[in-house]
């Protein structure tokens, strides 16, 4: 399970929609908690991708920043965000081509967004060969 607070969801909501029609990309602070994970803050980043609108590739100094957030408030990175601009909340082909990349420890939150606003949100752990979706809490 991912809890996030209540409160985080219009900032998540106002970081995609500043990027839209191109997919936001951001890493996660927090705690994990055996199979949980506690979401405390995003660290919004670059998105490098050359075609920015279908896929992401996260500006590598993002994750030195979000690593320095972390350890600062005694957390540590816990995931990655993105959105995809008018598009389902699910793991797409580029998304489960970087899973193995990314890493089983690691939750990955995926957001749609439109132009009226963020309208899903759902979260995925990979299991070494597919994206498994797990449930999102929001306190």
């Amino acid at each position: 399970m991912v809890v996030i607070q209540r409160h985080f969801e219009s900032q998540i909501a106002a970081w995609a929609q500043r990027a839209y029609p191109n997919e936001a990309v951001g890493l996660l602070v927090g705690r994990r908690l055996g199979d949980d994970w506690d979401v405390h803050r995003l660290v919004p980043a670059a998105n490098l991708a050359t075609t920015p609108a279908t896929q992401f590739v996260l500006d590598p100094t993002a994750w030195f920043d979000a690593e320095q957030i972390a350890v600062q408030a005694g957390m540590a990175i816990v995931g990655i965000i993105h959105s995809h601009p008018d598009a389902p909340a699910r793991p797409s082909v580029h998304d489960s081509a970087s899973g193995d990349s990314l890493g089983r420890d690691l939750v990955f939150l995926i957001s749609t967004i439109t132009k009226n606003g963020m309208r899903d949100l759902t979260a995925w752990q990979w299991d070494g060969r597919e994206y498994q979706e797990i449930i999102v809490q929001w306190n």
